[in-house]
């Protein structure tokens, strides 16, 4: 079984409010949590909601990038979930946080200026997964672009 990879936005979100800034996004990842809103709406015609995707026990083990929306420094992390979500998050009411295994920190500060997809950074979401049929689309985007790694690292083989 191949394992999974998710896109995670800890952005300022449409409102501007959500993490205004970097330094925002790093206080969290400093305590090894990152967030994700319950109520994120779902993406395209997807039943289940991003919050909800992010919620689900079978996440741990798992490995996302965070980035910050598409701003500069555009993607920060790549990670692998360690436990369960909290929903009793203390950044308050509707917050899940989630702890996670710290896998490197992204070498390039520039932005993703690749395809538009919806795992991509340049797209207005939150905690979208990365097809199994674009692996090989996300390992040139992303991991060697971003971490210098390819997804024989992670005993893919395409």
């Amino acid at each position: 079984m191949k394992p999974a990879f998710w896109k995670l936005s800890m952005g300022p979100g449409s409102s501007g409010e959500d993490f205004k800034n970097v330094l925002m996004v790093l206080d969290w990842v400093r305590q090894g949590l990152v967030l994700v809103h319950k109520d994120t709406r779902a993406k395209g015609i997807s039943k289940t909601t991003q919050g909800a995707h992010f919620m689900e026990l079978e996440r741990v083990g798992e490995y996302f990038f965070l980035c910050h929306g598409n701003e500069e420094p555009a993607v920060l992390l790549l990670g692998q979930f360690s436990g369960p979500a909290n929903v009793l998050s203390a950044r308050g009411h509707g917050w899940a946080d989630r702890p996670f295994k710290w896998i490197k920190t992204s070498n390039s500060p520039k932005r993703y200026k690749g395809e538009h997809k919806r795992w991509a950074p340049n797209d207005n979401s939150t905690f979208v997964k990365v097809p199994e049929n674009e692996l090989q689309m996300f390992e040139a985007a992303i991991l060697e672009p971003y971490f210098e790694m390819q997804l024989a690292n992670f005993g893919v083989e395409i």
